[in-house]
């Protein structure tokens, strides 16, 4: 049936809805080649194919007709190519049964703004670049406002390693929009791609301001700080990270960038198979709230109940203040332990040391460590051998 205008958009975002609904299921891989090589079998058909009498109806001004065979048809077209979110830039390992589509597609313009937009969208996730910006270019030129499809030009023209454009598209969505921290993430990173070290520091600190804890805005303020050697900058970047994430490689990496540079708030503890990072400097401060301690031993407790057979040695470095060591041993074994269950309590051991620890990094830079923590873990049948640190 006709419906007029006014009902265009309701039913577009209706079968948005629907498709965020939809329950997640694996793709299967070769979906994505299927339905391309289809919509190119029947671009040759422009009378009959189907894909295009969809085009067609979103050409038209003023009405459009919506069918349920047509609805179902651009479903299938946009589940197959693309999950609604931002785009992802990992690689993709092929199947080796799966050969590649070099076949060039071309699609007429249209006057829908988001029949464009969601078919750019598909484009690009069935790794067709050049094709996908034409449509997402379509999509911003129709609604040059829109902050939306601004983002996801911009993307298109990363895709094909246009970074002026790419980086035009981005400031024009922010003019729009401000305060988007996808728009402005993204221009961050064509700054930094350029080596605009300024420009960029500058825009991932207007991401956090925004949104004090995005990951990659986080980790690449210490990049930039570490490339321009504001040493003092960097490690606060590094340890502000690291109060937000602790697991992945760039946390670890992080990590190792502080340590280098003798500032051990944040260490690398190596528990059963498996690599810790804690913080020294919450355990040993003695005016830390015991929730946070707590938060910190949390993974070691589950590892301990995970594994009967994993002993734990706790060292602690206290120069010239054996006691105040010993003082700070015994309440992270409290805290492991805890009550009223003393399960843990045997297979704990504690040492306290009233000398520094010497501590050497990468081999060659060694820093003596007033106040430090170790912990290590040791099976059974290792008790009574030589642990290496």
């Amino acid at each position: 049936m006709d419906i007029n205008n006014d009902n265009i958009e309701n039913e577009e975002r209706e079968l948005i809805k629907q498709l965020r609904n939809l329950p997640v299921q694996k793709v299967p891989e070769d979906l994505t080649r299927k339905v391309m090589c289809s919509v190119a079998e029947r671009q040759s058909q422009p009378q009959s194919g189907l894909f295009t009498s969809i085009l067609r109806r979103f050409n038209r001004p003023r009405v459009i007709s919506i069918q349920p065979l047509y609805a179902m048809s651009l479903v299938v077209i946009i589940c197959g190519s693309f999950m609604l979110g931002r785009i992802s830039t990992e690689s993709v390992v092929s199947s080796p049964e799966i050969v590649a589509d070099n076949t060039s597609y071309s699609f007429p313009p249209t006057d829908n703004s988001r029949a464009a937009h969601l078919m750019g969208r598909g484009l690009l996730a069935a790794d067709k670049q050049k094709e996908a910006l034409d449509m997402l270019h379509n999509a911003a030129s129709l609604e040059p406002h829109n902050p939306e499809y601004a983002y996801w030009e911009g993307v298109g023209y990363w895709a094909n390693d246009d970074r002026e454009k790419e980086r035009n598209s981005y400031l024009r969505g922010l003019a729009n929009a401000p305060d988007s921290v996808p728009l402005l993430i993204n221009l961050g990173h064509n700054y930094l791609s350029d080596g605009n070290f300024e420009q960029a520091l500058t825009t991932y600190q207007s991401v956090l301001e925004h949104s004090p804890s995005e990951q990659i805005a986080l980790y690449n303020v210490g990049l930039i700080y570490k490339q321009q050697k504001m040493v003092d900058e960097e490690i606060a970047a590094w340890e502000n990270y690291l109060a937000n994430y602790r697991t992945g490689n760039l946390a670890f990496r992080a990590v190792k960038r502080l340590n280098s540079y003798g500032v051990f708030s944040y260490r690398t503890y190596r528990i059963g198979a498996r690599s810790l990072i804690l913080s020294p400097e919450i355990l040993l401060d003695p005016s830390a709230r015991y929730q946070d301690k707590k938060q910190e031993l949390n993974p070691i407790i589950s590892i301990l109940k995970a594994n009967p057979a994993l002993n734990l040695e706790v060292v602690v470095f206290s120069e010239n203040n054996g006691p105040s060591a010993w003082q700070r041993a015994l309440e992270i074994k409290e805290i492991l332990v805890g009550e009223p269950s003393q399960e843990l309590g045997d297979r704990i051991a504690l040492s306290w040391l009233d000398n520094p620890e010497i501590s050497t990094v990468n081999a060659s830079k060694k820093f003596t460590l007033t106040n430090s923590l170790l912990i290590f873990s040791r099976t059974s049948h290792q008790t009574n051998k030589e642990v290496s640190i």
